[in-house]
Parts: C-alpha cells; sequence; structure tokens
C-alpha cells in the first residue's frame, strides 16, 4: 500500500469522528512548544494524517469544537492553516487536501512539506520550516519553488513563492497556477524544488528536493458559467467571456475590444448571487490576475443561477503610453508618469537604482496591506532590447535616494516599489508602466452577468 492509499484508508476509517480525539486534544494542550509536541507525542506519519483528517471535519462542522481548538496553540495553528481563504477552505471541506509529511535538513534548517491542496487550476503547498539556533528563528527564509515532471522537465505553470521564518509555524510557502486558464492534467508524481534564494541568512547549498505522489482522481473537475456580456466601462468596451470554477477558486475571463483606447491593467471586484452571498477577490499565493484573467472566491459547490458583477476600481494603460523614458544622466522622468507617482534614481556603479513611490491604497483589512503594482517589470535599452526586472520590492518604511545621493523621506500613507537596473552604459532607458490611469467606482458599477 503506497502513501496515497493508506492516506485514503486512513480517511475512511475516520468517517465518524475518533473517540480518542478528545484525549488527543487534552494531550496537545499540555505541551507548549509545537516542535516538542510533535517530539512528545509519538504519533507515526500515517496515524497523524487520520488525526489531522478529523480535525478537518470537526473544525468546519462543530463550533464547539471550534472554539475549544482557539485554546490550543499547536490545533490553533492548524485551524488558521485549513482557513487560509475561503477557497482554499471551501477546497479543505471537500476533500482537495492532500497529506505529505516528508522532511529534509541542510545547514540547520528543516523544511517539512505537510499539505497540499490541489484543484486542475492551482496547488498549493503548506509547510513547517525549523531551525536547529533559535536565533535563527527570526530570520527570513527565501526560498523559489519549481515544478518538475516524472522526467525532469518543468512543468508549464507559473509559481510563486514566500518567505518565511523558520519558527515551526505552518506557513503557505507559495503555490502554481496554469498561466493561461487551460485545465492542467498533473502527472501522478510531480519534483516539488525548493530553490534557496541568494540573500538568505545561512549558506543553502542545495534545493529541498521532494517527489510527490498526487492524488490526481478529482483533478478533472471544473464547471463553468458561460457569460458572453459585453458592457462599456469608463469609456473602453469589455468582453465577460465567461467563469471557469474550480474547488478552491474561480477565474473570471475578460476580453477587450480592439477598438479600445487604453488596456485594461487592473480589476477590484466582487461577484454577489442571488441570494446575497458575496464571492471576493482572492488573490492565489499573492497572485490576484494573469493578463486579463481575473481570481475570485469560487462559486463551484453552488453554481449560483444569476451573478452580479460589482466593479470598484478599474486602471488602464493608455496605448502609446506603455514606457516612459529616464534620463540617467540628470536622474529625471522624462515623460509623464502615473497620478500621484514619483520617481527617484539612485547610480550604484554601473546600476540604476529605481524608486517609485506612489500613494498607499484604501485598505480594506488592518493585518495586511495591499499594493498596487506601478511598473511592468520591463524597461528597454535604446538598441531595443527588452529586460525583465526579476527582484523587486515593496515596503512602507524608511526614505530613498535621489540621484544627488540625498535620503527623501516617503510621504505618509505612502509606499515605495524599488528595483535596480542595468542600463549596459546606455543615458537612457524606457521603462515600462502597468498603468496610466485609475478609476475608483463609489459605489461600485453593478453589471448582471447572466
Amino acid at each position: 500500500m503506497d502513501r496515497m492509499q493508506e492516506y485514503e484508508a486512513l480517511l475512511h476509517e475516520l468517517e465518524p469522528t475518533p473517540a480518542r480525539l478528545e484525549y488527543t486534544v487534552q494531550r496537545a494542550k499540555a505541551r507548549r512548544r509545537r516542535r516538542t509536541l510533535r517530539r512528545v507525542l509519538g504519533i507515526p506519519a500515517a496515524g497523524f494524517v487520520g488525526l489531522f483528517a478529523a480535525f478537518v471535519v470537526l473544525v468546519n462542522c462543530s463550533m464547539s469544537f471550534a472554539s475549544a481548538c482557539s485554546t490550543v496553540p499547536a490545533l490553533r495553528e492548524l485551524m488558521r492553516a485549513v482557513a487560509l481563504s475561503e477557497g482554499l477552505k471551501e477546497a479543505v471541506e471537500h476533500d482537495y487536501f492532500q497529506y505529505i509529511g516528508e522532511s529534509q535538513t541542510q545547514s540547520g534548517i528543516t523544511i517539512t512539506l505537510e499539505y497540499l491542496v490541489l484543484d486542475q487550476g492551482q496547488l498549493h503547498f503548506l509547510v513547517r520550516m525549523e531551525a536547529e539556533k533559535e536565533d535563527m528563528e527570526d530570520e527570513l527564509i527565501h526560498l523559489h519553488p519549481n515544478l518538475l515532471d516524472e522526467n525532469g522537465e518543468k512543468l508549464p505553470l507559473v509559481t510563486t513563492g514566500h518567505a518565511a521564518n523558520p519558527d515551526g509555524s505552518l506557513v503557505d510557502l507559495g503555490s502554481a497556477v496554469t498561466p493561461d486558464g487551460t485545465p492542467f492534467p498533473y502527472p501522478e508524481r510531480i519534483t516539488l524544488e525548493l530553490e534557496p534564494m541568494p540573500e538568505n541568512p545561512v549558506d543553502l547549498p542545495d534545493s529541498f528536493v521532494f517527489s510527490i505522489p498526487l492524488n490526481t482522481a478529482a483533478l478533472n473537475q471544473r464547471r463553468v458559467l458561460e457569460l458572453d456580456r459585453w458592457v462599456e466601462v469608463d469609456g473602453q468596451s469589455l468582453h465577460f467571456v465567461r467563469l471557469e470554477c474550480y474547488p478552491s477558486h474561480a477565474r473570471l475571463v475578460v476580453e477587450e475590444s480592439e477598438e479600445n483606447t487604453a488596456s485594461l491593467s487592473d480589476l477590484k471586484f466582487w461577484l454577489e448571487d442571488q441570494d446575497g452571498r458575496r464571492y471576493d477577490q482572492a488573490p492565489s499565493g499573492g497572485l490576484s490576475a494573469l493578463g486579463t484573467t481575473y481570481w475570485c472566491e469560487t462559486p463551484f459547490y453552488q453554481m449560483p443561477e444569476h451573478l452580479t458583477l460589482h466593479i470598484a476600481q478599474t486602471q488602464w494603460l493608455d496605448h502609446g503610453g506603455a514606457w516612459v523614458t529616464l534620463d540617467l544622466t540628470s536622474g529625471e522622468a522624462l515623460d509623464p508618469l502615473p497620478e500621484g507617482v514619483k520617481c527617484y534614481l539612485f547610480p550604484t556603479g554601473d546600476l540604476v537604482e529605481v524608486s517609485l513611490v506612489a500613494p498607499l491604497p484604501e485598505q480594506e483589512e488592518s493585518n495586511h496591506k495591499v499594493y498596487a503594482q506601478i511598473s511592468s517589470m520591463q524597461y528597454r535599452t535604446p538598441d531595443g532590447q527588452e529586460h525583465t526586472i526579476n527582484r523587486h520590492g515593496v515596503h512602507t518604511a524608511g526614505p530613498v535616494r535621489d540621484w544627488s545621493g540625498n535620503w527623501v523621506d516617503l510621504p505618509e500613507d505612502s509606499y515605495v516599489e524599488t528595483f535596480t537596473l542595468d542600463p549596459a552604459g546606455w543615458d537612457t532607458v524606457e521603462l515600462g508602466l502597468h498603468h496610466s490611469r485609475t478609476f475608483d467606482h463609489d459605489p461600485a458599477l453593478a453589471l448582471s452577468l447572466n
């Protein structure tokens, strides 16, 4: 019996809640640290799978159990993990969740690939990262995920990764999505490589590599709501083609008229069904859109008869305004920037440090900040060569440097997008812009889709 068969057998055995689960909660509550808990319990990996499966059911079906979990540190962490987003929570409730439980250690850092949340449109991997030395627990470890097929070839997926502290907590380290909305037939086994980045505080010479068997039985489930609805927004024509509904997320597919004078750069929206249920925009591992396909919470399990689209904000890139020229002899932008954006350049040897400062968008939640992309992460030199900006940062604290090397404080309620360009000796470069104009709609535009 392989790991997947063992996992499914345990799920079947645990359809009725185990009587010993309450005892397990009491035992977990007596432990102060998660790593101590994992060593003391001594539960075999297979047993832990079964315990977690029962736990998932109870958290989502029993208010009293969920309330009890809030006082137990180890189980509270798992409850947070299965409720990372409404879409991921629903995916777990409906068994689109797979336990892995494999660990690797190098240079005093142990990474355990605990769980996958997967459907035919995306894959999330949740890991636990631990450091042997306690003084490392506050450091950030940067890893970039790569997914390979059974032959060692990279899968045609867009992957995103996040930095995390090696403090033993369970985190959503990254995700992989299909790039063009086409459902992807995952192989029965994939290889996940977590590649260390150069900025890590400890030398990690090799990638962390995990060979993963996938439960592909339910991956070809996808439901599509055909919309075929043309509407005019901000003087431009948009075609809302369809809503692709996956178990963990949905994708709103939008097309644009060839007669438009600007291209849609971003869309802030939510959907509402005939019963008043709201489906909010939901970034997938930090990725909220690819091209003009936008992610939101999924109506996969409801499949409503009627949907209304509410548009709160749009961003457009004017045709002919996609590039702004930067003068690398004076440190100035020679073309107009988006409203409210200021550009600061600072020479560092043969490179140029770029800081784009903009007003902070209105924040809906206080526990994390949301930023609007300013540049397109592309630039081109006068010889016509286009270059991709592979590394950039976004922050709200600390000053930026101008062309003379003076430090400039950020205005209140602003943020900065920073990156470095290599002009290859040229006196000018053209920086690609993500958008030219932003329209806030208050109240939101309401459009019936079906």
